[in-house]
């Protein structure tokens, strides 16, 4: 596989990655803004900082500009209390497939950080073990659920 398909593909898993966190994110948005307001606004900043790292609205000029639009603004929208924050947002439907694609995907951003070993990303690797850590358990919780009602 060359390196452009490479990194479309990488590109793509970051996106639904990202995607993911939003519908989460939204969840607990719904069921408990202000007991979950600090975690959405850290979730926001690693949010915008993934999607830059991997440059997933591409290299141009105004990237930033489409990443702030796309990943951080309804983060924005959720703080404020807009029950419709995801509205108008590209999302995927949410399977165990994607959770699943969702929690590697965040742990490989937490693994290229180390590799890294920039001062500046440790927050963000923390925010990578707690993410996993909550994903996981959405995760059990939703089978739990459907199990119950079958």
């Amino acid at each position: 596989m060359d390196l452009e398909k490479t990194e479309e593909l990488t590109v793509s898993k970051v996106k639904r990655t990202l995607s993911v966190i939003l519908e989460y994110a939204n969840s607990l948005a719904l069921t408990d803004l202000e007991g979950n307001r600090d975690k959405l606004k850290g979730w926001k900043r690693f949010s915008t900082g993934m999607a830059q790292y991997y440059c997933v609205e591409g290299h141009e000029a105004n990237c930033d500009d489409i990443i702030v639009e796309k990943y951080t603004s309804p983060f924005e929208r959720m703080l404020e209390g807009n029950r419709e924050a995801l509205q108008g947002t590209e999302r995927e439907k949410v399977s165990d497939e994607i959770k699943e694609e969702a929690i590697d995907g965040i742990n490989r951003y937490r693994e290229d950080m180390l590799m890294e070993n920039v001062p500046g990303y440790e927050t963000d690797i923390e925010t990578c073990s707690s993410l996993i850590e909550e994903l996981s358990e959405w995760s059990r919780h939703v089978e739990e659920q459907q199990m119950m009602g079958m």
